[in-house]
């Protein structure tokens, strides 16, 4: 009787630009797997370190087919998304996917609708006595000198402004869609991506 090898779980890491250290994390966590990486640009980073990489369409309702018609190609088997631009697709599609054993490592569509509400998530961490930098739609109520201006709804740091007095913060706000303000805090910004299992893992 012949042995059957192990097969190599797929993994597909999206929107991976530069997220090298993604990649080696999960190289140093999981024994026979083969990384793919997704991004809508055409020569990320990530390519030269994955085994295999796709330019992928944007990560919207509209393209889910053609989607998912790749993950069920490449035996895809977890799939880890990095973007705030595209985790309300991932979250909405999750127990979908999860039915055709595809699995994607999420917080629920829920949370994640909290979690890009700027002001919400604010009031929500307020309500339950967690620490967190003063936020408001009402610059008056900002007692900091300097301050920091940003649009409500956006992911990442754009239309994000730092170190600012009220005059500016004033001037700026009128270009911003849903301009909140907050408290500036001088310090170092660091980014965790953390996936709980039987196991947390925390990656900075």
């Amino acid at each position: 009787m012949k042995k059957v090898k192990n097969k190599k779980l797929n993994i597909l890491i999206t929107c991976a630009n530069r997220k090298i250290h993604i990649i080696n994390w999960l190289r140093d966590s999981v024994k026979d797997i083969k990384i793919y990486v997704a991004d809508s640009k055409k020569n990320p980073v990530s390519k030269y370190f994955a085994d295999e990489f796709w330019h992928s369409p944007e990560f919207n309702k509209k393209n889910f087919l053609k989607i998912y018609r790749y993950l069920k190609e490449k035996k895809i088997s977890f799939i880890f998304p990095t973007s705030d631009s595209e985790l309300k697709f991932w979250s909405f599609y999750k127990n979908l996917l999860q039915k055709k054993s595809i699995f994607v490592m999420i917080s629920d569509y829920e949370t994640i609708n909290l979690c890009s509400d700027k002001l919400k998530f604010y009031k929500f961490l307020k309500k339950n006595n967690i620490p967190t930098i003063e936020t408001s739609e009402n610059l008056n109520t900002i007692k900091s000198k300097k301050i920091v201006v940003k649009e409500r709804f956006s992911s990442g740091s754009k239309n994000c402004f730092l170190n600012l007095s009220k005059k500016k913060c004033k001037l700026l706000s009128k270009k911003i869609r849903k301009p909140i303000f907050q408290n500036f805090v001088d310090g170092k910004e660091i980014s965790i991506d953390c996936y709980v299992g039987k196991n947390i893992y925390i990656v900075l």
